[in-house]
């Protein structure tokens, strides 16, 4: 019987102790009264919890910018009379919220209301999604009971009326679970005119893209530098990479380091842009093409 078999009969914490403590501990199974008064029952667990562990992170960008951005979104939800968001795409939440969440089969959400700013996250990342919410609080949802994602949902907006979310990624599947949690709402897009808001930059913005590519520069000289005949692609991948990474750190030390990675292909498979990077080694006459992607905040 599995840890979450026992927990969903409700077996006592005498048994688990038990079980910690002898190697035939399920032998007493037979003698464990199941009983959904248990403390241990599944039933009794959390549904939504709070983990407000260490200070809020630094964050991307200025108070100032994050600030100009939900007013913009407000300004928007105002002009069509929505009473709420839920965002659930990586580059909703993160534009307004600086969280860029790890997905790992998990839903992930921002609520924005014209009162307040939630990220929605999984217990699995415990403080981290709180401490990178730069302007707002965060609820978190455990995986003790199935779809507590959407009990959230409801707890932040189950009393407003015009609720938008993104019809361009959320699936239908989500769409109705969303619908169920929040019967008395009505659902508008948001996806595509806030895509217009997030086209026009600001100063700061543009200031980071430029940075961004600053090391990305670096980081092509980098793969001119691991160039030669007889090296592997992964190998000038790989410096080129670890080059941008260490610039990141070293100009930028608030922020956090996922995902920076290098496109790189010679010879035949340069015949696709997104072909990916392989062991094959460099020929003399080779043509060879590269991307380079320094992440600085996310």
């Amino acid at each position: 019987m599995s840890l979450v078999t026992r927990l969903r009969h409700g077996l006592s914490t005498r048994f688990f102790r038990n079980l910690l403590q002898n190697d035939q501990g399920t032998k007493h199974t037979s003698r464990v009264r199941m009983a959904h008064t248990d403390t241990w029952h599944i039933d009794n667990m959390p549904s939504l919890i709070a983990i407000r562990n260490g200070e809020k992170a630094k964050g991307t960008f200025s108070k100032g910018e994050m600030e100009s951005r939900i007013t913009k979104l407000r300004n928007l939800m105002s002009k069509d009379n929505i009473d709420g968001v839920i965002f659930t795409s990586h580059h909703n939440i993160n534009y307004y919220s600086d969280f860029l969440y790890c997905e790992f089969g998990r839903p992930y959400g921002l609520v924005v209301t014209h009162d307040k700013i939630l990220s929605i996250s999984a217990n699995i990342d415990g403080g981290y999604p709180w401490r990178w919410t730069a302007n707002g609080d965060n609820i978190v949802y455990t995986d003790w009971q199935r779809n507590n994602y959407y009990q959230a949902v409801k707890q932040e907006l189950g009393q407003y009326g015009k609720i938008g979310c993104e019809f361009d990624h959320i699936n239908l599947d989500n769409y109705k679970k969303l619908t169920d949690a929040l019967p008395k709402s009505t659902m508008v897009d948001v996806g595509e005119p806030t895509m217009y808001l997030r086209m026009i930059k600001s100063d700061e913005e543009i200031a980071h893209i430029k940075e961004g590519a600053r090391i990305a520069d670096i980081g092509g000289g980098a793969v001119v530098e691991a160039m030669a005949e007889g090296v592997g692609e992964h190998e000038v991948a790989l410096h080129c990479t670890q080059t941008m990474i260490r610039e990141i750190a070293r100009s930028r030390p608030n922020m956090t380091l996922q995902d920076t990675w290098t496109w790189f292909q010679s010879g035949i498979n340069t015949d696709g842009a997104h072909n990916p990077v392989t062991t094959r080694k460099l020929q003399k006459g080779d043509v060879c093409s590269m991307n380079c992607f320094p992440m600085m905040g996310g």
